[in-house]
């Protein structure tokens, strides 16, 4: 599985890097934009096809500048929205959006955003439920397996009650543990001493 933190570090690069070719245009290109209004000589030499093409770079450069810091924010709130989401067990996305204080809009298209940009790893969205779902089968199979094995131990002692063995144990399932991930900041519940993917970026982390 892709881990988030390579998604996010070429996602500030790329964010950078749109943000330099946007000033370098809007500089450039700004400047010959006033040079063509207040130089007439221009002006004639030019004509309108040069101005067209003048204002289309502008236009380019402005467009950059304006995915540049949409990228730089998605960035930046991803550890807020992981945050949220994780301590909304339902996954609502009205709930989580109230307690940032923004409108189910506006979160959802960032979500969206975030889920085709890799930033989560195993997450969508569903619409019929307005939920964002984040896979935790990796977790829940695992645990789901080891609940099974201690009731299949307790059903044993169940019917065995009457007979007396010093070898016989119950075995407990393992304690499940809240661990935060270093790299998303995301809770994720798992067995104390595994060590498995985060739910939301696909880090490593370890029960304890």
């Amino acid at each position: 599985m892709r881990n988030t933190k390579a998604v996010i570090i070429t996602n500030k690069i790329f964010s950078v890097v749109l943000l330099l070719l946007s000033i370098v245009i809007l500089v450039f290109f700004g400047l010959m934009t006033i040079f063509y209004i207040t130089d007439a000589s221009i002006a004639e030499t030019g004509g309108t096809t040069l101005f067209v093409i003048i204002l289309l770079f502008d236009f380019l450069g402005i467009l950059l500048f304006i995915q540049s810091r949409k990228r730089k924010k998605l960035v930046n709130g991803f550890r807020t929205y992981v945050s949220a989401i994780s301590n909304d067990s339902e996954g609502s996305i009205s709930n989580i959006a109230a307690s940032l204080g923004m409108s189910e809009e506006l979160f959802s298209r960032d979500i969206e955003s975030m889920i085709n940009k890799k930033f989560f790893t195993n997450a969508y969205i569903d619409k019929d439920s307005n939920r964002i779902i984040i896979n935790r089968s990796q977790y829940n199979e695992g645990y789901q397996v080891n609940t099974d094995y201690a009731e299949h131990n307790d059903s044993m002692f169940e019917n065995d009650v009457h007979e007396t063995s010093t070898d016989f144990k119950v075995k407990k399932a393992p304690e499940a543990l809240s661990v935060k991930c270093k790299n998303c900041g995301g809770l994720n519940a798992i067995v104390s001493g595994q060590v498995r993917e985060c739910d939301y970026c696909g880090s490593s982390i370890k029960g304890e």
